[in-house]
């Protein structure tokens, strides 16, 4: 379970960190904050995807929808099994891929608009704190959901709410995530996917 909430985590953080940048300093995103958001799995089986499995979320700040994201395991290589987030927020429209180590899972190589950036030397897994956690039902755009509804924390004390089902959902099965960036409410909503169920 810790695991999943991780991999969820990672994945949100690098989306709402990858908000966050574009809104600031689109096309100016630094290696090293990129960085910050690279996570470490340690179990391959995690990664029971399927190719096409998609997720696609919307982006809403104050339930104000402000952009778009869909999370795609659209390629592979020999190596690496390849999970891409596409973002089109305030019209701005970039992707970052994340390579996964299909033996070990770790993240082997990291793009955003198909520049790869360097891995930090010493990648581990976030370190996730659950602070509570509770069955639930959840409607999203996406439909209505038995779910998990965690409340997590980072090790920098940040907390983020995830609702999830990956019994019925695709890649980390997520349905909703809330967070905030600089004091503001982001969240992320599932509205459709392709995949599992």
């Amino acid at each position: 379970m810790k695991l999943l909430l991780s991999l969820i985590l990672g994945l949100t953080v690098s989306a709402t960190s990858a908000q966050a940048n574009a809104a600031l300093k689109f096309g100016k995103v630094e290696a090293l904050e990129i960085s910050k958001t690279i996570l470490n799995t340690k179990n391959a089986g995690l990664l029971n995807w399927k190719m096409g499995d998609t997720l696609n979320f919307q982006i809403k700040v104050k339930d104000f929808a402000i952009g778009q994201m869909s999370m795609v395991f659209d390629a592979q290589t020999k190596k690496e099994y390849l999970l891409t987030q596409y973002f089109d927020f305030f019209s701005k429209k970039f992707n970052i891929q994340v390579g996964y180590d299909k033996n070990t899972a770790a993240v082997t190589s990291y793009k955003i608009n198909g520049v790869k950036i360097p891995l930090p030397e010493n990648q581990q897994m976030p370190e996730v704190k659950i602070v509570t956690q509770e069955e639930a039902h959840l409607e999203v755009e996406a439909g209505s959901f038995d779910c998990i509804h965690t409340v997590i924390e980072a090790e920098n004390g940040q907390q983020t709410e995830v609702w999830f089902n990956p019994q019925e959902l695709p890649l980390t099965g997520m349905l909703q995530t809330l967070t905030k960036i600089k004091n503001v409410d982001v969240k992320l909503e599932l509205v459709s996917f392709a995949g599992k169920n």
